[in-house]
């Protein structure tokens, strides 16, 4: 991938994408969706330098902690147990196609 090297950078900073309660498939199916469109068009855009997530599990998630969204839960890449979400191996495979693409 080239990127320009005029003009501003652009940074995703602390990226989540939370779900109303009660997680169901088709907002687990949204969330993967998001997550997907965000990091995706941050990889394509020759303007952004970099992609940061907020927080790594649900299980110290600020959006529980601290009630931040009430009502909304799960917004990070690993669940409670610290496993990936079922998602997370598309983002991984996006990033290695980018990273191959750019060689």
């Amino acid at each position: 991938m080239i990127r320009r090297r005029r003009g501003p950078k652009v940074y995703v900073t602390e990226l989540d994408v939370r779900i109303p309660a009660p997680v169901t498939e088709p907002k687990r199916a949204e969330q993967a969706r998001l997550y997907s469109l965000v990091m995706n068009t941050a990889l394509r855009s020759p303007s952004c330098a970099g992609l940061t997530v907020w927080g790594c599990s649900d299980k110290y998630s600020w959006i529980d902690t601290f009630n931040a969204f009430p009502g909304s839960v799960n917004a990070c890449l690993f669940d409670a147990d610290l496993q990936p979400k079922s998602f997370f191996p598309s983002l991984l495979r996006d990033l290695e196609s980018t990273s191959s693409a750019a060689r």
